[in-house]
């Protein structure tokens, strides 16, 4: 329970909520085991419940008749997923898929609205939650349709730095944890067109690859992401 507890305590959605308040949504909630590849829920099921990343990850993601896919976004341990349907008991927008052994905790939306009327704060931080996917969603659509493939690798790893300390002359270490296949699913292209943008950003100087991880430079990284700086775009 405690485990439980301070999974959902350190949600966005319950901030500035007394741990003790919690206690009766955790008792709520209901694990579920996924294996890599399975479908957490499908695009048009019914949103009754909305699910945190105990361990693993989860895809979230579209995909055309033509079987063309966009992911929208990849959810880790920790994180909040399906929450949009979950808040207006309306059918899932996306697919949810696991890419790695994963257990969720889902939290049924009847729990969650109770929860909204005894706390308001949680309604106020389920809105500025949902504003936030907005602005994502609309800057993830404006990469893709206005902006080439250089750019927008280099606007996905200025968001992977976001929270990470830069020392000043340095290159900066990214833990993007995404395979070349799930970042061009993320940006709308090909999985060999993201290996020629990050051999181009590596001759750029914006990033050094080793077998294991990317070292950035942010400034670069700033500067061609805004007008393709340095790169013959």
């Amino acid at each position: 329970m405690e485990g439980a507890l301070a999974r959902l305590a350190a949600l966005p959605l319950f901030e500035g909520i007394p741990p003790d308040a919690l206690k009766p949504l955790v008792a709520a909630m209901r694990e579920r085991a996924l294996g890599s590849g399975e479908l957490l829920c499908g695009r048009a099921d019914p949103g009754d419940r909305l699910f945190v990343v105990i361990e693993g990850r989860l895809r979230v993601s579209v995909m055309t008749v033509e079987g063309r896919e966009l992911s929208m976004r990849i959810v880790g341990a920790g994180e909040m997923v399906g929450e949009i349907a979950a808040f207006d008991g309306g059918l899932r927008s996306t697919d949810i898929t696991a890419i790695a052994p994963t257990r969720v905790s889902a939290l049924a939306s009847e729990t969650l609205f109770a929860a909204f009327e005894r706390h308001p704060r949680i309604a106020r931080n389920a809105l500025k939650i949902m504003c936030e996917r907005l602005r994502d969603a609309t800057s993830q659509l404006e990469t893709i349709a206005l902006y080439p493939i250089e750019q927008r690798l280099a606007r996905l790893l200025l968001l992977a730095l976001r929270d990470t300390a830069a020392t000043p002359g340095r290159r900066t270490p990214v833990a993007l944890d995404l395979s070349q296949t799930e970042i061009a699913q993320l940006l709308g292209a090909t999985r060999s067109k993201v290996n020629v943008a990050l051999g181009k950003l590596e001759q750029a100087g914006a990033l050094r690859r080793t077998s294991d991880r990317l070292f950035c430079d942010r400034d670069l990284l700033e500067r061609i992401a805004e007008a393709g700086h340095a790169l013959q775009l």
